[in-house]
């Protein structure tokens, strides 16, 4: 078990294991948890993987009253800067795509790549900053019941389009999740937040492995528009990586393996 203070000394805890000169930084989304990338974790042995729990979220401990995305690229950028990890691919799900482009404006000398698990989205929506009133409109869904609302919302992707499996469903559905007021800001801070000026001026390479019944085909063309490497899991929703994990994990580790030899050719990897 390990931690390191954040800086707003929030004490973070991650895990780290395997070998490697390149470190895959497994971020999940909103409410999210270590054990939500449990399917990925045999994905490969060349890289050294680190799991993150953000302040708030699983072992975690917290001084903060904001949970913004900024604050939680702080948690991930304090673990990278604690470990001294070079050659780091950021791997966001859901609200962690944001969090790895906040992360990697922190310590881009630590980053080759960022890949989106569904997330990015770089057109009019949640991921683009919302007026007050649009926010209010997001946030009054959750307001009521939030602790319920929570275990609703994962209940609602693990069914929408290919389903994960009774046995997973039941297994997340009763892990440990925030406490509301840190689900309820997390998610106002997101509704707020902005991808497209990050998206606009970087200097690395952007992949993602979307949900297909995520993106309409008319929208698909913003993701080529702003480079990202996008590729597109058909029949599949929000919890890809949890209802076709054999897919996902192909596919990921293409996109893993494109950002290692852009590195390479680039001579950016760096020894360690």
């Amino acid at each position: 078990m390990s931690y390191t203070k954040s800086k707003d000394g929030s004490e973070i805890y991650y895990e780290m294991n395997g070998e490697g000169k390149i470190t895959l930084c497994w971020i999940s989304g909103g409410g999210g948890l270590i054990e939500h990338w449990k399917l990925q974790k045999n994905i490969s042995s060349e890289y050294k993987m680190l799991y993150i729990d953000f302040a708030g979220h699983g072992k975690s401990k917290s001084n903060r009253e904001k949970y913004t995305m900024h604050s939680f690229g702080e948690d991930v950028a304090a673990v990278l800067e604690c470990e001294n990890l070079q050659n780091v691919i950021l791997i966001g799900w859901s609200m962690g795509g944001p969090i790895t482009l906040e992360a990697a404006k922190l310590v881009a000398d630590r980053v080759i790549g960022l890949i989106g698990v569904d997330t990015f989205f770089p057109y009019p929506g949640l991921y683009t900053a919302n007026t007050k009133e649009n926010v209010d409109k997001i946030m009054e869904q959750f307001k009521e019941d939030t602790d319920n609302k929570i275990i609703d919302l994962y209940r609602y992707h693990m069914n929408n389009g290919i389903k994960v499996s009774d046995e997973l469903q039941q297994e997340f559905i009763t892990l440990n999740y925030p406490d509301k007021e840190v689900f309820l800001s997390e998610v106002e801070e997101l509704a707020y937040w902005d991808v497209l000026p990050f998206l606009k001026n970087t200097v690395y390479p952007i992949k993602a492995v979307m949900a297909g019944l995520s993106v309409p085909e008319e929208q698909r063309r913003y993701f080529a528009e702003y480079n990202i490497d996008a590729v597109f899991m058909e029949g599949h929703g929000h919890a890809l990586h949890w209802s076709g994990p054999e897919e996902f994990n192909k596919l990921l580790l293409e996109k893993i393996k494109d950002i290692e030899n852009n590195a390479n050719q680039s001579q950016k990897i760096a020894s360690v």
